[in-house]
């Protein structure tokens, strides 16, 4: 699998596995709304993805992806409860700030963000105080 386009797929009702294809390069589910669980593990050819209407989710994970940069998500919101993991990825300082930056608008106080492992960027600025919120609220986040 190398290629996977769904461009009507609004939402998911339980779990969306896209993970453990090597050879993934190309992710388009730009009206995906929901899904509670979306996984992209393992896809070791993926440098990116863009989800522009994925709005609630309660885990989302990517682990191992090892040369995935960049991860779009500008309105996600968090379910509490739930899991962010996308150790082991190469994710740039944008991407890692942005997620850290959704946690916070989804106000959790639950949940496990795990953006640590690999050559993933540190939060720098905006993305450090928003880390400190997180684990204020009660989270835990764990970040190079």
């Amino acid at each position: 699998l190398a290629s996977v386009s769904l461009p009507a797929l609004k939402r998911g009702d339980d779990i969306l596995e896209l993970g453990a294809n090597p050879n993934l390069t190309s992710i388009n589910l730009n009206v995906l709304t929901n899904c509670p669980q979306f996984d992209l593990s393992n896809d070791t050819s993926l440098v990116g993805i863009s989800l522009p209407s994925f709005a609630s989710t309660t885990n989302f994970v990517g682990t191992m992806c090892t040369i995935l940069t960049l991860v779009n998500t500008p309105i996600l919101i968090f379910v509490n409860g739930g899991t962010l993991d996308f150790s082991g990825c190469a994710l740039n300082t944008a991407t890692v700030n942005q997620m850290l930056a959704r946690g916070v608008a989804s106000n959790v106080n639950t949940n496990t963000f795990t953006l640590n492992a690999g050559t993933n960027s540190p939060p720098t600025d905006q993305g450090i105080a928003d880390k400190a919120t997180l684990i204020g609220q009660g989270n835990t986040v764990t970040t190079n």
